[in-house]
């Protein structure tokens, strides 16, 4: 071991419950912080109320319906959903 190595092994040894203290108030602040974390998914903040493209989504969407669902269904020819090749 050279002498940085065993001077900060030894600092990190007799400082242990400042440092145990420290890294308690750092995860509890960065947990504290964490319940104001959010993800927008919605595309338009990213544009602005102006935007020519975005009105024209908006007209769209107003005049028919704003869908982001899709349904898959399956009707096996013989009935029977639970079959080993239908599943």
């Amino acid at each position: 071991m050279n002498g940085f190595e065993e001077t900060f092994s030894q600092w990190v040894v007799r400082a242990r419950w400042g440092i145990i203290l420290a890294t308690l108030c750092l995860v509890a602040t960065v947990g504290y912080g964490l319940k104001k974390l959010s993800f927008d998914d919605d595309l338009r903040v990213f544009f602005s109320e102006d935007n020519p493209q975005l009105q024209a989504l908006e007209a769209l969407e107003n005049r028919y319906t704003k869908t982001e669902n899709i349904l898959f269904i399956l009707a096996p020819h013989d009935g029977d959903v639970f079959t080993p090749k239908t599943l």
